[in-house]
């Protein structure tokens, strides 16, 4: 089994989004950055306006089942998965919409496992997860099937995500990418809102913390951090012409499709996705 680094050794690029991991870390509600993630997860669940829950969109579900068609699998290796992302939910629509089988993969740099174990054991064993770090730049040849990301893909820089694309393309690999945080004035105006639902909604995260309430309320670092996260996530989200700018640099035969989807309330979901002609 892989140990976690180091927190402090994870920070990501954008140093709000790791304070708020590290903060998290600190509450005592996270034994790792991984953890970490998983616990901003919840909370952007229930607070960031600004961020689609993916997991609900079941609109995804042709785009998705469009992209394992003409990459010929039924396999999905789910880069920066974190516990499980959306696959809980949304391999149970996928089947119910599609009546295909489904094969998903949870995969991530750095594997949160007991968050991996408690998806496989939730979905009765039809989430695997992959134990060793995975970088989605760099993906094994051995984890085939087409490639998906949710909610992640705005954490690379250009250059990042234009390697992650090219090392899809290299080893013969579909990638389908979505990103629920809308980058149009409304997106950022949602987010503006965030931290009145962190007041509102802080007492029904489970578990209850007293030090949760302390830097919400008396020392509102907890606000002001997912406040400033979320509208740095809205701002670095990839537009499509930026979307198409990333994949005009690619090399290979894959066929790319970017677009913007809307689920309702004037808000898009933006995805890519990429398979081999």
């Amino acid at each position: 089994m892989t140990q976690s680094p180091d927190p402090l050794l994870q920070l990501p690029p954008d140093c709000l989004h790791g304070a708020l991991r590290l903060i998290s870390y600190m509450l005592g509600e996270a034994r790792s950055a991984t953890d970490a993630d998983d616990v901003l997860t919840r909370m952007a669940g229930l607070i960031r306006a600004g961020g689609v829950p993916l997991d609900r969109a079941t609109s995804i579900v042709p785009l998705l089942h469009g992209a394992l068609e003409r990459s010929q699998t039924d396999e999905v290796v789910d880069l920066c998965a974190g516990g499980s992302g959306p696959w809980l939910r949304l391999e149970q629509e996928y089947r119910d919409a599609t009546g295909a089988p489904l094969s998903v993969t949870l995969t991530d740099r750095y594997p949160n496992l007991e968050a991996m174990r408690f998806a496989r054991q939730h979905s009765d064993d039809r989430l695997a997860f992959h134990p060793e770090p995975v970088d989605a730049m760099d993906v094994p040849p051995s984890l085939g099937g087409l490639r998906t990301l949710f909610n992640a893909f705005h954490h690379f820089r250009p250059d990042q995500a234009r390697a992650l694309l090219q090392d899809a393309a290299d080893k013969g690999r579909g990638v389908a990418i979505f990103d629920g945080t809308d980058k149009r004035l409304l997106g950022v105006l949602m987010v503006m809102f965030a931290p009145l639902g962190v007041l509102f909604l802080t007492p029904l995260i489970r578990p209850f913390k007293l030090s949760r309430l302390f830097f919400t309320y008396l020392l509102p670092l907890i606000p002001f951090v997912v406040w400033f996260d979320g509208i740095v996530s809205v701002l670095r989200t990839y537009s499509v012409p930026e979307l198409e700018a990333l994949v005009a640099g690619v090399q290979g035969d894959h066929q790319w499709q970017a677009g913007a989807l809307p689920i309702g309330g004037g808000v898009n979901i933006t995805y890519l996705i990429g398979t081999p002609r």
